[in-house]
């Protein structure tokens, strides 16, 4: 938090509305940035979860673009764990066990776990109340996927 942010508190363009589609992208680049770094191959994994989920399907480019700026505007103003934990907060009960899978795909699909990386999925875990046996599920399945 910034000086003007403990000053004036928190301002309308810095919170996420209830927007899913706002939501999930926050929390997904959230997760691509845990480790301070976004790489291509993040972006490129980012851009295809989005391409298949179809609560992005009718979105047009103009509105897609603006979502982004405003999030990667949150991210610049705070850091990956307040955008994870302002997104998280949103994310309809019926899209967080899919929005916890792609975001641990993403981590994994470079062949190698971050610390970082680690600690915004168990906090990713804990913001959107996903069980242990669920995540356990998960993070075997998708290791098996992003081995080869």
């Amino acid at each position: 938090m910034g000086l003007f942010d403990r000053v004036l508190g928190a301002r309308p363009n810095q919170t996420l509305g209830v927007e899913p589609r706002e939501s999930v992208a926050g929390v997904m680049l959230a997760t691509i940035a845990a480790d301070g770094h976004i790489a291509d191959s993040e972006i490129d994994g980012f851009n295809a979860a989005v391409a298949r989920l179809k609560i992005y399907q009718q979105m047009n480019g103009q509105d897609f673009r603006r979502m982004i700026d405003k999030l990667f505007g949150l991210l610049n103003r705070t850091n990956p764990q307040e955008l994870l934990k302002m997104s998280a907060q949103t994310v309809p009960a019926e899209l967080r066990d899919t929005t916890f899978a792609i975001c641990l795909d993403l981590v994994l699909a470079d062949g190698h776990l971050d610390r970082e990386e680690e600690l915004v999925i168990e906090a990713l875990q804990a913001s959107l109340g996903i069980s242990d046996d669920f995540a356990t599920k998960a993070l075997q399945v998708l290791m098996v996927k992003n081995r080869g």
